[in-house]
């Protein structure tokens, strides 16, 4: 069972390839396939190719096929040859750890694996591992297409450009757009089964309507209470990205909420362009009669939730944000054009 905070999410995991790395260490099929002194004992491993893998009669990655295995299948794995892995369970036979191009299948760990913060390499080039969180830093390696990689951490670099901490460095989540490419560098791995979390923070866990820590609040879990979690994603807003995790019954805590983001962004665009036709309920948040014409900005971000008069009151006399409670940078008054 995984803890969950308010704010955070504290996960303990170990390395998923074969040989002694720091915690965060990446997965390839070069790292799976050549461990060493593999013990013979039992091991729990399980499916991560998102088309599944075949077990199959012998090690002989051709040899007859038995079954097809779906995504997040759970093995019994007894021994290791080559590039093969032997079960015992869910059948009997053999299964490779990558396939023909290297896309890895499998990992260590049972369906609590999920909980570490993986990710796949889908850049055909690969991912540079870089020393520090700029792109001018020191070039370590690369990552080769269809590696599984275990995230720490997510920042945005001076650059604007997500960065993503690993064991070794740093690795772009997207290609810079300068370099006149664009496109993901990597993508989350999907939970294999919905996870369960337990509130640890004495005042609760905080649901918000988005996975932005800035979207409006929903309900608050108490301490002590169960919660299932069906998805995981870094926030964006700041520099220091936040883990969050969306509840399996579409609210969110410290989460991701229950609604798309999607269709939360398009929504809230209809209403910029459109508030002289909006009702009551999408007046002034302060004053409910007068229409929201004013932004109120802290930090990177702001909140059009005011009227100009309301959201001026509240910056003279010092209150925080009636969204969520940041401090008031400044307030503008904003036009669609």
């Amino acid at each position: 069972m995984s803890t969950l905070a308010s704010q955070s999410v504290s996960l303990h995991a170990t390395p998923v390839g074969g040989r002694e790395r720091p915690q965060g260490s990446y997965v390839s099929a070069e790292t799976l396939t050549n461990e060493a002194n593999f013990s013979g004992e039992t091991q729990q491993w399980h499916v991560i190719g998102s088309a599944g893998a075949t077990a199959r009669e012998t090690d002989d990655p051709s040899s007859r096929s038995l079954c097809a295995l779906p995504f997040a299948c759970p093995l019994t794995v007894t021994a290791k040859q080559g590039g093969m892995v032997k079960i015992i369970s869910p059948v009997e036979g053999w299964v490779p750890v990558a396939d023909d191009v290297g896309y890895v299948l499998l990992a260590k760990g049972d369906g609590s694996a999920g909980a570490r913060w993986r990710y796949r390499v889908v850049c055909r080039d690969g991912a540079f591992v870089r020393h520090g969180i700029e792109l001018t830093s020191p070039f370590l390696f690369n990552l080769p297409w269809h590696s599984v990689v275990e995230v720490l951490e997510r920042r945005i670099n001076d650059a604007g450009l997500p960065r993503l901490k690993i064991a070794e460095g740093w690795i772009s989540e997207v290609l810079n757009p300068l370099s006149g490419q664009r496109g993901p560098v990597v993508e989350i791995v999907k939970l294999l089964q919905p996870l369960q979390y337990r509130v640890v923070l004495p005042d609760g866990a905080v649901v918000r309507r988005t996975v932005e820590l800035a979207s409006s609040q929903v309900k608050t879990i108490a301490a002590g209470e169960l919660v299932q979690v069906s998805a995981k994603k870094f926030s964006d807003l700041g520099n220091r990205c936040v883990q969050r995790l969306k509840l399996a019954d579409g609210g969110a805590a410290a989460v991701e909420g229950d609604t798309n983001d999607d269709d939360d962004q398009k929504a809230d665009l209809f209403k910029i362009k459109h508030s002289d036709s909006l009702g009551e309920d999408d007046n002034c948040v302060v004053c409910l009669s007068g229409p929201r014409t004013a932004t109120i900005v802290h930090g990177e971000i702001g909140h059009i939730a005011c009227c100009l008069e309301c959201a001026r009151i509240l910056k003279a006399r010092g209150d925080a944000c009636p969204v969520c409670r940041a401090p008031i940078d400044s307030v503008v008054q904003h036009f669609w054009a």
